[in-house]
């Protein structure tokens, strides 16, 4: 773990709460929120009310109803394309119901927001370096299971870069079209791991 790591107090926040930040900066939430239907305007709007609620009893916005500083992590990621997203995917590359989400953000050259995310629609989020979330990405892709997961890749300007996909007992870096072009070791061979994990990013590792 590294320093900046270490000192990085995590936050946790629900999906009524990131509706309600949503609503009050005018920015969008990237990645999906489980337990609200975003297709419909009055589920929308009455999470944003139940989200406003729960951030006044937790002391999370003035009495103004202006999100304090502790929610910059959130407000940080709202109306931005990730650099990353990690999942469980089907045989489609499609992300599983049910699955855990991982999401990093760019917040500065070498510097991310963490957000890892659950079906029961709770956010914990906390700011890394480069190299603790080429970390994460890393213990996504080699977790004993048989189930796929694939990591898609961003740059700054939000075109994709391609991703990895880890099936079977292998993990491949993967082209922006799918193709798979290198195979990578992601327990014996770390260096070479973050090295592809950087360049998606345009970061020297």
């Amino acid at each position: 773990m590294s320093k900046h790591d270490a000192t990085s107090t995590p936050l946790i926040v629900t999906d009524d709460e990131v509706m309600s930040l949503a609503a009050l900066t005018g920015r969008a939430w990237w990645t999906g929120l489980r337990s609200v239907d975003t297709d419909d305007e009055k589920d929308m709007l009455r999470a944003s009310a139940r989200g406003l609620r729960s951030m006044a009893v937790r002391g999370l916005v003035s009495e103004e109803g202006e999100p304090v500083a502790e929610l910059s992590l959130v407000t940080a990621c709202l109306g931005v394309t990730p650099s990353a997203t990690v999942a469980a995917v089907d045989e489609h590359d499609r992300v599983l119901e049910d699955a855990p989400l991982l999401v990093l953000f760019r917040t500065g050259p070498a510097f991310f927001v963490a957000c890892r995310s659950d079906v029961s629609g709770t956010h914990v989020l906390h700011e890394v370096d480069l190299d603790d979330g080429v970390d994460l990405v890393a213990e996504q892709l080699r977790t004993g299971s048989d189930v796929p997961v694939a990591a898609a890749f961003w740059d700054e300007a939000g075109r994709p870069q391609g991703g990895l996909r880890r099936r079977g007992g292998g993990c491949w870096t993967l082209g922006p079209g799918g193709t798979e072009l290198t195979a990578l070791d992601v327990a014996d061979d770390p260096a070479a791991f973050a090295e592809a994990v950087a360049s998606f990013w345009g970061i020297p590792a």
